[in-house]
């Protein structure tokens, strides 16, 4: 036997499931760390909030840390779609909540890194910052060597009118 004055009503938001990821048009294993390619162009999330409630009272919230300052609005839209992240560590959160209840306790949850394309990476800036310095140093010694063959040259055609004066009396 149930009484309904003896039920207690839970302001509790249904639970947010992320169903399904695609980068680049492929799907992708919804692992906590996931490395994504440099320069990955798009990125879906299909989520959606399985309960026994009329799926157009269900309404949505998503934020992508690293990149959204507040939660995003979305309605009864179940995807988010990202372009043109920059490299880097995000976490995509969804949330939900019914008309009757509150925002779910415990968003679901996708970490991932988008990696730097080698010319953005430390060891590339090592590389070049190493080949700057042997340059460099390279066109120390290479105008060096310049600088002494033009004293040469000088002090021989000094020599040489020298001589040439000095026959000359």
């Amino acid at each position: 036997m149930v009484r309904p004055s003896d039920l207690s009503s839970s302001r509790k938001g249904p639970s947010v499931l992320v169903e399904e990821i695609s980068a680049a048009d492929q799907i992708i294993p919804a692992e906590a760390g996931t490395r994504l390619a440099p320069g990955t162009a798009r990125l879906q999330f299909i989520y959606s909030a399985p309960a026994f409630l009329n799926a157009s009272r269900v309404r949505f919230q998503h934020k992508l840390a690293g990149f959204d300052k507040d939660w995003v609005a979305t309605g009864t839209r179940r995807e988010a779609v990202y372009t043109r992240l920059g490299a880097g560590s995000y976490t995509f959160r969804v949330r939900a909540r019914s008309e009757d209840s509150d925002w779910t306790d415990v968003p679901a949850t996708f970490a991932f890194t988008i990696l730097a394309p080698f010319y953005q990476t430390y060891p590339f800036y090592a590389a070049v910052g190493i080949a700057i310095l042997v340059l460099s140093r390279l066109i120390y010694i290479f105008r060096g060597q310049q600088s002494r063959r033009r004293e040469k040259e000088l002090e021989q055609n000094v020599e040489l009118k020298t001589r040439q004066l000095l026959e000359e009396i």
